[in-house]
């Protein structure tokens, strides 16, 4: 709930929160200019985190690790330095680069734990006679 209230906030007043933290205008404006897309990554990144969670209680924790290193540093990365310096977009393109990186990442979860064998890992006591 308080990640709702905080993501309506960064959308509805994304002035009044830049003008919180610095009276610099420059600054007041990439702040105001990038909320709506942190915005965005912040709910992918909620969903990455239920999935995490899925993740374990299939014991496939050892995928999803490689598969999130994979994509931070193999996409995210080279992505979020494209944006932000080679087309000028900055801080805003630095954000752009992990977004899509994050998508892409909880479909490729998303995928891991849909196809997943949901069978029980437990095993069971032995009935007792």
């Amino acid at each position: 709930m308080a990640v709702s209230l905080i993501m309506m906030s960064f959308m509805l007043a994304p002035r009044s929160i830049a003008t919180f933290f610095t009276k610099d205008e420059a600054t007041v404006e990439i702040v105001v200019d990038t909320l709506g897309l942190i915005t965005f990554y912040l709910f992918f990144d909620h969903i990455h985190g239920v999935q995490s969670g899925n993740v374990r209680a299939l014991g496939l924790q050892k995928y999803a690790s490689v598969i999130t290193l994979i994509d931070y540093y193999g996409i995210g990365l080279p992505f979020a330095l494209h944006f932000g310096f080679t087309k000028g977009m900055g801080v805003k393109g630095f954000w752009l680069g992990y977004f899509i990186s994050m998508v892409i990442l909880d479909v490729v979860i998303a995928g891991l734990v849909i196809t997943a064998e949901w069978t029980p890992k437990v095993l069971l006591p032995a009935p007792i006679i």
